[in-house]
């Protein structure tokens, strides 16, 4: 928090905004971890605010004021009946033995149950995934980790959504399969894993031999860029400038010298050195090489020491423009570049969802059955025989609600987290199967089988 900042909190405190007096005090808490005067205030604002209980427990811990244990513990407790993070935080004590209490596995696990099936909370079940992933509490369990895993993607939960994208990227648990990898870092991305922008762009880069769709890496790595991402403004920059693009691969360098980096700052000033771009800005170009200096960039110094050296040997062939180049902002046609890809993105993800409702209105066409689209997915009917139908990628399913099960195709059974039923597939009413590829399978279920979801 900077000078401005602290004094418009303080002043905010002084005209009587609470949060503003709560963030002062946590703010001097941070700096002075001993001042028990400023503790036991905030404790009085524990009480009444769950919010700043979280964040008492945390620094509690981190400073082990241990005179402090009992008494965040019994306002933990006193909490625990409405607010979710009291119950995912007294799980996390005693998953850990933190503030005195000793550690106790199951009471934890019926902690984060008790949060996941009373608040639908998506950190609890990543919390219960990684206990049974990480295998340092509880021996290693994939399969269980997936489980929950999967039902905080069900909460469209992102933590969650990248887990499952981890263990497919590893085959941890399943079979090593990128696209499904793919697949659920896409979802984690939408559900605010805005991090994973380069992750996704490096999986498409061909350079790395995955998915080898250039294409759809430099929408990621343009995402990334929006996000304040500097490695996916370098890699960017680096494919347009191996493609001999110097324009788009310096407006890249660019944004990432703006975010701070020594890299994209030595890049940009190499390209404007040596006129690629169109435009040789050597004072500009000084500007850009010596902040890389100033930022670290071992590579930068050793470079403007050569530069020193033979500047009257440098490449003349393009006319210094010095009202082209004049700042390290990103200019107005970049921007619009980036918002581009941003309507590019959200275009193609539409038109992904419009591709899978069209598969199930065609399968239903092929049985002579209607449908109609719905706001989640698509309902289909024929008079009295009417269900919903689902697709089956890899060991999920996915219905046309939006709810995802887990499918077992050694048993051929369905498991819904939704009523925690497992139903058998050739037992179900309607329950018939229709391949339309090879890699996913569409099932019809009648109203009255077991799996009844409303449209």
């Amino acid at each position: 928090m900077n000078h401005k900042q602290l004094e418009v909190l303080k002043q905010r405190a002084q005209n009587g905004d609470p949060n503003a007096k709560v963030i002062l005090l946590i703010v001097e808490l941070e700096q002075n971890p001993s001042d028990f005067e400023t503790l036991n205030r905030l404790l009085y604002f524990a009480e009444k605010n769950t919010t700043v209980c979280h964040v008492l427990v945390g620094q509690i811990h981190r400073f082990q004021l241990v005179d402090y244990y009992t008494k965040i513990v019994e306002i933990l407790e006193t909490q625990m009946d409405v607010s979710v993070s009291a119950i995912i935080d007294m799980a996390a004590i005693l998953q850990k033995g933190w503030l005195g209490m000793s550690q106790d596995i199951e009471q934890a696990k019926q902690l984060y149950h008790r949060a996941m099936e009373q608040f639908h909370s998506g950190l609890a079940c990543q919390s219960l995934g990684l206990l049974y992933y990480d295998g340092v509490d509880l021996p290693p369990n994939y399969e269980t980790a997936m489980e929950y895993f999967k039902q905080g993607a069900n909460y469209r939960y992102g933590d969650c959504e990248a887990a499952l994208g981890n263990m497919y990227l590893n085959g941890e648990g399943v079979k090593q399969d990128y696209f499904m990898a793919s697949y659920w870092y896409e979802r984690a991305f939408e559900d605010g894993r805005t991090d994973l922008a380069q992750l996704l762009g490096n999986l498409n880069n061909p350079v790395n031999h995955i998915l080898d769709d250039q294409d759809a890496a430099l929408q990621w790595y343009h995402l990334g860029a929006l996000h304040h991402n500097v490695e996916c403004c370098i890699v960017a920059g680096s494919i347009y400038e191996e493609n001999q693009d110097y324009t788009s691969a310096l407006a890249y360098y660019k944004r990432a010298a703006e975010l701070g980096s020594g890299l994209g700052c030595f890049y940009a000033g190499i390209l404007l050195v040596e006129g690629l771009s169109g435009v040789r800005n050597p004072v500009l170009a000084r500007a850009y090489l010596e902040q890389a200096v100033a930022l670290g960039c071992a590579d930068a110094t050793d470079y403007v020491k050569r530069l020193d050296q033979n500047q009257k040997n440098r490449r003349q062939s393009v006319h210094y423009n010095p009202g082209s180049e004049n700042n390290v902002y990103l200019s107005r046609s970049t921007h619009t570049g980036m918002e581009a890809a941003e309507r590019q993105y959200e275009e193609k993800k539409q038109r992904r969802r419009e591709h899978e409702r069209n598969l199930l209105r065609h399968a239903a066409a092929a049985k002579g059955m209607s449908g109609i689209t719905t706001g989640n997915g698509v309902y289909m009917g024929n008079g009295e025989d009417s269900g919903e139908y689902m697709v089956v990628i890899g060991d999920s399913v996915l219905c046309s609600n939006g709810e995802l099960l887990n499918y077992n195709d050694k048993t051929n059974t369905v498991y819904s987290h939704k009523t925690g039923k497992t139903s058998v597939l050739s037992d179900l009413y309607g329950g018939n199967i229709h391949n339309w590829n090879d890699n996913s399978t569409l099932f019809s279920f009648g109203e009255d089988s077991d799996l009844n979801w409303s449209k």
